[in-house]
């Protein structure tokens, strides 16, 4: 019995120091690094001005992780690995990797190339490269510090706009008719141009508003097909009608 309490005790302490050394790095082990597949080109000039202070955390979905840079004009986020399976202690110790989503990398390089406008993307860097790219400094939620190598980081950077879910409630009878115009004609156009959302309603988490333009934030759950393309009469119906629901509550 006393060596079944030895060998657990020696368990949970070397369980409690691999969790700790862990639990510091698991921002990086988490991001997305070294994709090898060829996607577009990096441009964009003022990323240096942008790192040249620590990204502060912003938010955290089941594909990326978000930091805002120090001005509060950019959103840069970072591709998350997709999570493991793996028992309870592997998770919790992180023993076990994840694995690259490059299906939702495919998904923001096409949208970088259709969606420019609709949604903010301004510039996307989804595979390792060899151009002088700057590292930059991360602040976790905690403000714990990490360097990440951007030449080796998938990431994306988006202007950064003001949540639809915190400033809907807040406008008068008129300028929530003329946002609610211009989200119809933001869903319509997405749909004109072949994609379609995966999402079952309509998330206001995932729009924004530029210059009191809507946008929409998460591409990850938006896909390109070729037959909405050609007829996407359905698709714009259906999300019309997710906008309406969630409208008219």
């Amino acid at each position: 019995m006393k060596h079944k309490s030895l060998y657990l005790i020696a368990f949970l302490l070397i369980a409690s120091i691999l969790f700790v050394y862990n639990a510091k790095n698991y921002l990086p082990k988490s991001l997305t690094f070294d994709v090898k597949k060829e996607f577009e080109p990096f441009c964009f000039p003022q990323l240096e001005n942008i790192v040249k202070k620590p990204l502060k955390y912003l938010g955290q979905g089941m594909q990326s992780i978000a930091f805002i840079s120090s001005d509060g004009e950019y959103v840069v986020k970072f591709f998350l690995k997709k999570k493991p399976k793996a028992n309870w202690l592997a998770k919790m110790l992180y023993l076990k990797p994840g694995s690259i989503r490059y299906d939702i990398l495919a998904r923001y390089n096409k949208a970088y190339k259709d969606l420019k406008q609709e949604s903010a993307l301004v510039a996307v860097h989804l595979c390792s490269s060899t151009q002088p790219i700057p590292s930059c400094t991360l602040l976790d939620k905690y403000d714990n510090e990490y360097q990440v190598d951007l030449c080796r980081a998938s990431f994306i950077i988006q202007k950064r706009g003001i949540p639809l879910n915190k400033i809907y409630p807040s406008l008068n009878e008129e300028e929530r008719l003329n946002i609610a115009n211009k989200i119809k004609a933001l869903l319509k156009n997405i749909a004109s141009k072949g994609y379609k959302n995966m999402s079952s309603h309509f998330n206001t988490e995932n729009y924004a508003l530029v210059n009191d333009e809507p946008i929409i934030i998460d591409l990850g759950n938006v896909v390109f097909c070729k037959e909405i393309k050609q007829n996407p009469s359905k698709e714009i119906d259906k999300m019309l009608c997710y906008f309406e629901q969630w409208n008219t509550k």
